[in-house]
């Protein structure tokens, strides 16, 4: 009987080891386990910051907005955001109001993705990619919305350099010939006939004498300061191009009269004198104008050819004037 008892003394012994042993690696294992996690989120966030992209999730059910360090720092909010529909119409800073709002076009605005512009850590106005995934629970029910923010600033910016440079004249950083003839097809296009506008050619008076006698740096040199003097005197809302050669452009939108397209034409007469002297060419450089109204009606063909021929006018009479046909 003695030894019965011995023996299941033993065996509930060997339990209680084998139990305690089992707990005692099953803590370890969870918390080996929990640390990678960690170290593994760790590692995430930081791969998220390195490639610019910063990372949020909203649980749905429980109204609660979490966001890695990175992206509370560019929401300027903190990392847990408890009650975030109220903080979103409570919001008074422009800043914080923005990034709220284009959190909440994707997560109940319907889209999946969106390109916004907002105020990255550095306070400079940044363009942002913005994606996101939304989750279901077991009833097919939206449980919560994962989502993240890439910094796209710089390739925007490549982008619309690139873009830029096949608009612009290398030479003369003007609108090029191709570019300037589809702007200039797509405004005439677009004239109403509520306010005047005027299209201009120019072209810089015995400039083949310019190459062949000074060379054709100079040439160039010449051409750089026109497009530079086209350029300061116009308005922002006037185009200037080259339509080849020594050959520019100007479209006038909305002039207030007949005489100031005359008065511009004399600014750039003065404008060209003073800045070819400036540029030390050697010689007196002028440039001969000639415009024509738009009408309605008019095509790049129609309006080209009546200030062509205003052009040739100018050049009969004398270089360095202008004549402008209604």
């Amino acid at each position: 009987m003695q030894a019965k008892v011995d023996i299941g003394f033993s065996a509930s012994s060997v339990i209680i080891v084998l139990l305690g042993g089992l707990l005692v690696y099953t803590s370890h294992a969870l918390w080996r386990y929990q640390r990678q996690v960690r170290e593994l989120r760790v590692r995430y966030h930081q791969l998220a910051i390195a490639a610019n992209i910063y990372l949020f999730e909203y649980d749905i059910r429980t109204d609660v907005l979490e966001q890695s360090p990175a992206c509370a720092r560019l929401l300027r909010l903190p990392q847990r955001l408890e009650h975030y529909q109220q903080k979103l119409q409570e919001a008074k800073e422009p800043v914080v109001q923005q990034a709220l709002q284009a959190v909440d076009t994707v997560i109940h605005g319907g889209q999946r993705s969106a390109r916004v512009k907002m105020y990255r850590p550095d306070n400079s106005l940044g363009v942002f990619e913005l994606r996101s995934e939304i989750f279901q629970d077991a009833r097919g029910n939206a449980a919560f919305v994962t989502g993240l923010f890439a910094d796209i600033t710089e390739e925007v910016r490549r982008q619309e350099r690139l873009e830029t440079r096949a608009l612009i004249d290398a030479l003369t950083r003007v609108y090029n010939s191709a570019a300037a003839r589809q702007q200039l097809e797509h405004r005439i296009a677009a004239f109403s006939g509520v306010s005047p506008d005027a299209f201009l050619i120019l072209d810089v008076d015995e400039f083949k004498q310019v190459n062949d006698t000074l060379g054709h740096q100079a040439g160039d040199q010449v051409l750089q300061l026109m497009g530079r003097c086209l350029k300061a005197a116009v308005r922002d809302t006037d185009l200037v191009g080259r339509l080849g050669g020594d050959e520019f452009c100007l479209y006038l939108t909305g002039v207030p009269s007949m005489e100031f397209v005359h008065t511009l034409c004399r600014r750039i007469h003065t404008m060209v004198g003073e800045t070819m002297r400036e540029g030390a060419i050697g010689r007196e450089i002028t440039v001969s104008i000639g415009g024509a109204m738009i009408h309605a009606g008019d095509d790049f063909a129609a309006a080209y050819g009546r200030a062509d021929h205003s052009l040739y006018e100018s050049k009969r009479r004398w270089p360095n004037t202008f004549t402008i046909m209604e």
